[in-house]
């Protein structure tokens, strides 16, 4: 690999690029990712040097974090990455959480832990400092380790392409770097000693206990002998797929655009699908799943093929388990994909709100709207009337029928892809007769200029009732509020008839 740029080289190609190419913001602000190790004190100081010489006014910052996992050992590793920040008048934020090393089942790894951990605090402090760019010190064998711990997990094209030089942090408009992967190991060991620094060893870098370090120093010596350039092989691999993961963004991020989105929760809707192949489409879905969580959850190529069966109804179960405790569904045509369902609904009974006043019920804010106040609100419309007259929510019963429908109301659920454990719990309302006048998010779609004057009447002759649903203040959202909001949002969207016939498409 001795075509590869030097130390120097390598961040100029890359920060220039990203960096000094931007015109906002004029006083740059960067923050490394210090770990007291080669690399990343390599990363500093070439970095720092790299500043010096640009035309702006550019700060360099770093981060460290302190696990308390390897006792005196972490403490030398704060206290050096200290000493290089001081001699390089750069400054430091360490954060001290410390972790336990006996976790629970079902939970990840104590390595993926702390490396969430890490990517948890390293964005609060980005966007605390106002830090646009964070660089990150992975190197050429770092992505070789990375792409075949891939191919052995089992992954698609997005897994062979290993780590992007440039990327963006989940949710944010933070970028991050990476100038190293194009630079070896040798030549950040060798850039270090001209500068007459050391980086500290970590001993956990030895511990067979990681599937990182079994890869490092047993299977990448071993595949060495047979090809001495595996390593120059795994990294094009992986440029080339990055490449041809490019070319499919676009058509990607369409169906991705389609998608309704509450995290942790996500749902495809119909069609949205269609026109991907094969792989293609377990990619989205892992795309999908990334957004909603911010990770993939280490999926297999396994989950990618159950998944691609699940969307395209080749598989006879309409849901799949996935790691990290998340689930897909197929129902009507819905993709939907969240956290497995734990939330317990046989409680909650039938509720008798009152007009125009909001009330707090199944994870969401109602608000029953009578003709008076409603009217003269921005939501009213000539095809969508209330009026004044007593109504109750409760939940779904078997032999329920949408007025003016022969078909179930269950079956008009499913077919809006309301998964099967929820549809005795969907909240509908009904007159004081006991009339279903229909349901949140699906009533909108039924209310027509004609069926004000027919279907949807009570007993006294007065149409149904509009209500309003929100989302509350809480920090999560309940599967069940998420549907609602989610049918809600589909039926103000769209203008055809929501309830087609699975096979022709045409109105059932």
């Amino acid at each position: 690999m001795s075509s590869l740029p030097t130390i120097p080289e390598a961040i100029a190609r890359l920060l220039d690029q990203e960096i000094d190419a931007e015109i906002q913001p004029e006083d740059p602000r960067l923050l490394i990712s210090l770990s007291g190790g080669v690399d990343s004190v390599a990363l500093l100081i070439a970095t720092a040097q790299w500043a010096k010489r640009s035309k702006r006014k550019v700060q360099v910052e770093a981060f460290h974090m302190h696990h308390g996992l390897r006792g005196e050992e972490a403490d030398r590793d704060a206290r050096h990455c200290l000493l290089i920040c001081r001699q390089w008048e750069i400054p430091l934020h360490v954060v001290y959480e410390p972790l336990d090393r006996q976790l629970g089942p079902g939970q990840p790894s104590l390595e993926t832990l702390c490396r969430h951990k890490r990517r948890e605090h390293f964005a609060k402090v980005a966007k605390a400092r106002d830090c646009q760019w964070v660089l990150l010190g992975h190197h050429t064998s770092d992505q070789a380790e990375t792409v075949l711990g891939n191919i052995l997990r089992g992954c698609g094209l997005r897994g062979l392409r290993g780590m992007d030089p440039v990327t963006h942090m989940t949710g944010s408009e933070i970028k991050i770097l990476r100038p190293f992967l194009i630079c070896s190991r040798d030549q950040i060991e060798s850039f270090l000693q001209s500068e007459n620094t050391k980086g500290i060893f970590d001993s956990s870098n030895d511990s067979m206990d990681h599937r990182r370090n079994r890869l490092r120093h047993e299977l990448l010596p071993q595949l060495e002998k047979e090809n001495p350039e595996i390593l120059v092989h795994l990294n094009q691999l992986a440029q080339e797929s990055r490449l041809r993961w490019q070319s499919l963004q676009t058509r990607m991020q369409t169906c991705l655009d389609q998608a309704y989105c509450l995290r942790p929760f996500i749902s495809l809707p119909p069609g949205s699908l269609d026109h991907l192949q094969g792989p293609e489409i377990s990619d989205v879905i892992r795309e999908a799943l990334i957004i909603a969580a911010d990770y993939e959850g280490q999926l297999s190529r396994e989950h990618l093929e159950h998944l691609e069966q699940l969307a395209t109804s080749k598989s006879r179960s309409p849901r799949l388990d996935l790691p990290a405790g998340r689930t897909a569904h197929r129902c009507g045509h819905w993709i939907h994909l969240g956290p497995i369902p734990q939330q317990d609904l046989t409680a909650w009974r039938e509720i008798t709100p009152e007009p125009n006043r909001p009330f707090q019920h199944l994870g969401l804010k109602w608000t029953f709207h009578t003709s008076s106040e409603y009217a003269s609100s921005e939501h009213a419309s000539s095809e969508h009337a209330s009026f004044d007259f007593k109504v109750t929510l409760r939940p779904l019963k078997p032999e329920d029928r949408w007025p003016g429908r022969k078909t179930r109301t269950e079956e008009s659920l499913r077919q809006l892809g309301i998964p099967k454990h929820l549809r005795r719990f969907w909240p509908v309302f009904v007159d004081g007769d006991g009339n279903i006048l229909g349901s949140p998010g699906v009533t909108s779609a039924l209310v027509t200029s004609a069926l004000v004057t027919s279907a949807l009447v009570t007993s006294s002759g007065v149409p149904c009732p509009q209500v309003q649903i929100e989302r509350t203040d809480s920090s999560e959202i309940t599967e069940l509020a998420f549907h609602l909001l989610r049918i809600q949002n589909y039926m103000h969207h769209m203008n055809d008839n929501p309830f087609t016939d699975e096979k022709t498409g045409t109105p059932s």
